[in-house]
Protein backbone atom coordinates (compact mmCIF):
# COMPACT_ATOMS: atom_id res chain seq x y z
CA UNK A 1 0.00 0.00 0.00
CA UNK A 2 1.59 3.67 -0.88
CA UNK A 3 -0.19 6.70 0.30
CA UNK A 4 0.66 10.40 -1.34
CA UNK A 5 -1.34 13.16 -0.16
CA UNK A 6 -5.05 12.42 -0.44
CA UNK A 7 -4.16 9.12 -3.04
CA UNK A 8 -4.06 5.30 -1.82
CA UNK A 9 -2.68 2.62 -4.17
CA UNK A 10 -3.03 -0.91 -2.67
CA UNK A 11 -4.39 -4.77 -3.94
CA UNK A 12 -8.04 -5.30 -3.08
CA UNK A 13 -8.08 -8.96 -1.77
CA UNK A 14 -11.60 -11.12 -1.50
CA UNK A 15 -12.69 -14.12 -2.67
CA UNK A 16 -13.82 -15.87 -6.41
CA UNK A 17 -17.49 -15.88 -7.07
CA UNK A 18 -19.02 -19.01 -6.53
CA UNK A 19 -22.22 -19.00 -7.99
CA UNK A 20 -23.84 -22.09 -6.03
CA UNK A 21 -22.97 -20.02 -2.70
CA UNK A 22 -23.00 -16.25 -3.87
CA UNK A 23 -25.68 -14.43 -5.24
CA UNK A 24 -25.15 -11.65 -7.76
CA UNK A 25 -28.28 -9.21 -7.49
CA UNK A 26 -26.90 -5.68 -7.46
CA UNK A 27 -23.82 -3.88 -8.64
CA UNK A 28 -21.73 -1.66 -6.84
CA UNK A 29 -23.28 1.63 -6.17
CA UNK A 30 -20.13 3.09 -4.67
CA UNK A 31 -17.95 3.48 -1.19
CA UNK A 32 -18.53 5.19 1.45
CA UNK A 33 -16.66 6.89 4.36
CA UNK A 34 -18.61 4.46 6.81
CA UNK A 35 -16.82 3.16 9.42
CA UNK A 36 -13.44 3.54 7.68
CA UNK A 37 -10.52 2.21 8.91
CA UNK A 38 -7.19 3.46 7.32
CA UNK A 39 -3.75 2.04 8.91
CA UNK A 40 -0.84 2.77 7.01
CA UNK A 41 1.49 1.54 9.76
CA UNK A 42 0.43 -2.14 9.32
CA UNK A 43 -0.55 -1.49 5.68
CA UNK A 44 -4.30 -1.87 4.91
CA UNK A 45 -7.67 0.04 4.42
CA UNK A 46 -10.95 -1.48 5.53
CA UNK A 47 -14.18 0.55 3.35
CA UNK A 48 -17.52 -0.17 3.23
CA UNK A 49 -19.10 -0.66 -0.29
CA UNK A 50 -22.95 0.27 -1.09
CA UNK A 51 -25.14 -1.84 -3.19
Amino acid sequence: MTVDGLRLECTAKGEKIDRRRHRLKEDVKAVTYHMLEFNTREGYAKFIIDV
